[in-house]
């Protein structure tokens, strides 16, 4: 995976793993600079959320593992 699509992805991810109160998922071009750093540790929290749901090993999660579900054959996601 190049720079770029590493980049993209975690972007991606972010927009959506991001709490909001409406269905549509914000841009992060939408986003207005974090002077004080609170959206900002908002939005990582709930990403490691939705992580720890995906790939944890709590009662609630998938348990799925990122180097078997995520990557095909190349390591491409």
């Amino acid at each position: 995976m190049s720079h770029v699509d590493a980049l993209a992805l975690l972007i991606d991810f972010l927009s959506i793993a991001a709490p909001r109160t409406q269905q549509e998922v914000k841009l992060i071009e939408k986003y207005q600079n974090d002077n004080s750093g609170e959206e900002t540790v908002t939005i990582l929290k709930s990403s490691l959320r939705v992580l720890t749901r995906i790939t944890g090993n709590g009662t609630s999660s998938l348990g799925l593992h990122p180097a078997v579900y995520f990557y095909n054959e190349k390591g491409k996601v």
